[in-house]
């Protein structure tokens, strides 16, 4: 709480560096007060929580509102164009899901061009992650995840001259709905050198995106250390409604009979970003046989891409 309220950084690196209570942090382990602060956070993160849901619907229609009158604008020219169109009939109106329908993330930065579109493939063979033109790709295609799969395409085709693989909407086991989205493309669509797997990241007006990332609930696994309840349900890979879940995905090694893990319902298994994502990653890496993949997303989508490879 002090961290997060004044920038206390011996606060911040107490909760960072300790994976549970009795361990030793910054010299010493956690004081009353940072217990304290601690349920403070989880009270606060518990209250806003209940409110996003309560104002779930009004900011997904005001989302809606604000992408159509963005396109609206846009797809007319300007607001000139707009008022110039509505005077002679030729009005175009926006359709959600079509290739001409950019998010309001994408209306906000308008690029779509590489820096260096060729430098790419000729860079990855040595897989040289602090150059400047694979940063680049990785910033953009995290971007782009902000899109519909018909804007991805386009972009990925036209614009990058690179091999579009899918699109994926991933199950939520949780939440009960498909909120994960992510792409999947090659730099090729023979002997790729590069594979790009892109996380969309926190949408503006989705107050389930906001509610994963505010939640202050972990699972923790004995000598890794505490992963994002959400994030890992986000990617299909447990349900905190039923704990065991998280140990069938993480833990299935050490995991007894006993727990009766046999009997878990795993039918929306393949329907998961995670698992979705896997197989077709395995199947591109038998198929192109030199090539490396890059995991890349902004905001919940970066949270995504750090859990994904583990």
């Amino acid at each position: 709480m002090k961290y997060l309220l004044w920038g206390d950084l011996e606060s911040g690196l107490r909760f960072l560096e300790s994976s549970d209570r009795g361990s030793v942090a910054m010299g010493g382990g956690a004081s009353g007060e940072e217990e304290a602060n601690d349920r403070w956070i989880i009270i606060v993160s518990i209250v806003v929580r209940k409110l996003l849901g309560l104002c779930s619907k009004p900011m997904e229609l005001t989302g809606y509102g604000v992408d159509f009158i963005l396109n609206l604008i846009s797809q007319n020219g300007s607001l000139l164009g707009l008022l110039s169109n509505t005077l002679n009939g030729e009005v175009i109106i926006p359709k959600r899901g079509t290739e001409t329908f950019i998010s309001t993330i994408g209306q906000l930065d308008e690029r779509v061009e590489l820096y260096k579109p060729g430098s790419v493939t000729e860079r990855i063979v040595n897989l040289e992650l602090d150059d400047r033109a694979i940063m680049d790709l990785c910033m953009m295609a995290s971007k782009l995840a902000y899109e519909n799969a018909q804007v991805v395409k386009n972009v990925v085709v036209h614009h990058w001259k690179m091999h579009f693989v899918d699109f994926y909407n991933g199950w939520d086991d949780y939440q009960k709905e498909n909120s994960t989205q992510v792409f999947m493309i090659c730099d090729k669509p023979k002997d790729a050198t590069l594979i790009l797997i892109s996380f969309r990241g926190t949408e503006p007006f989705n107050a389930n995106d906001w509610s994963t990332d505010i939640d202050y609930s972990w699972y923790e696994i004995p000598k890794v250390g505490k992963l994002h309840m959400e994030f890992l349900e986000a990617l299909g890979l447990g349900n905190r409604e039923d704990i065991r879940t998280f140990r069938y995905h993480l833990q299935t090694k050490i995991v007894k009979e006993s727990d009766g893990i046999d009997k878990i319902d795993i039918r929306s298994l393949d329907m998961t970003a995670y698992h979705m994502v896997r197989e077709k990653l395995r199947s591109l890496l038998e198929e192109h046989k030199n090539a490396k993949f890059i995991v890349t997303g902004h905001s919940l989508g970066g949270a995504l891409a750090i859990l994904f490879p583990i």
